[in-house]
């Protein structure tokens, strides 16, 4: 009876292990991305948008609208 015990007290903390392996590496990982991963600062992104106009139809063109300066603006928040 010892021995199977043994063994299943093995078993039992061999997939202990494996989920906590299976739970911390990913996190890791993700926290390791996350901080070498270089994010643009708002003002870097290009805010210009061309809007077209569309008939009821919706395949028909009436025209489109290109802003010089495009039509988005930056909100701080």
């Amino acid at each position: 009876k010892t021995k199977k015990k043994s063994k299943w007290r093995v078993v039992r903390r061999t997939m202990y292990a494996l989920i906590a392996v299976g739970l911390i590496v990913p996190s890791q990982a993700f926290m390791v991305a996350y901080t070498l991963e270089d994010v643009p600062r708002p003002g870097d992104l290009r805010t210009n948008q061309v809007a077209t106009i569309f008939a009821s139809d919706g395949a028909s063109l009436l025209g489109k609208v290109v802003p010089p300066e495009g039509n988005r603006t930056d909100v701080t928040i």
